[in-house]
């Protein structure tokens, strides 16, 4: 019999999110405190889970397929494009070794964790913003050339940080949710 490769898929990214926000509800929280582990909110898509970082990282991810797709090469970057939006991400990013050397000094899992969510609410923050006109204003692939690319470089470092910081917490990160 043949499996439907949807369906395979399906059960994948389900196994991925179900072990990673069992995984994360366990380390999001300093070693010396009581965990109240509840379902509903380790599964929850809306933020402090597992699966709200794994749901940023599937959305850099498309862009970045989205991207390929288009033959958008982020070698031609106009950085000097950039605003103070996309400088608030990069900055975030940019915080990861930091975070990353801390938790490791201090045996402390959760400093990770906070920062996978933080990371991930910057990134929804700035892929959801609007303009005064209730328009997304910070579209990636519709931007104008030099624009486009350098937030395509952009969106590929949100994706890899947040792939390095579930991979350190032993949490996959799915290419698509």
């Amino acid at each position: 019999a043949e499996k439907n490769p949807d369906l395979e898929h399906a059960e994948r990214v389900a196994r991925q999110v179900g072990l990673g926000a069992l995984r994360f509800a366990m380390v999001k929280s300093e070693a010396k405190r009581v965990i109240d582990f509840r379902w509903e909110q380790a599964l929850n898509l809306q933020g402090d889970s597992a699966p709200y970082v794994q749901y940023a990282h599937a959305r850099a991810a498309s862009i970045l397929r989205a991207a390929k797709e288009a033959g958008v090469d982020p070698a031609e970057a106009d950085w000097s494009r950039l605003g103070s939006l996309e400088v608030a991400v990069a900055r975030q990013v940019a915080r990861f070794p930091e975070v990353r050397a801390q938790a490791a000094r201090e045996l402390a899992p959760h400093l990770v964790a906070q920062y996978a969510l933080d990371l991930a609410t910057s990134w929804n923050g700035y892929y959801n913003h609007r303009g005064a006109d209730g328009r997304p204003d910070t579209p990636v692939l519709r931007a104008e050339p030099g624009l486009r690319e350098a937030r395509v470089a952009l969106v590929a470092r949100v994706r890899q940080t947040l792939a390095d910081t579930l991979a350190l917490l032993g949490i996959e990160a799915p290419e698509a949710m």
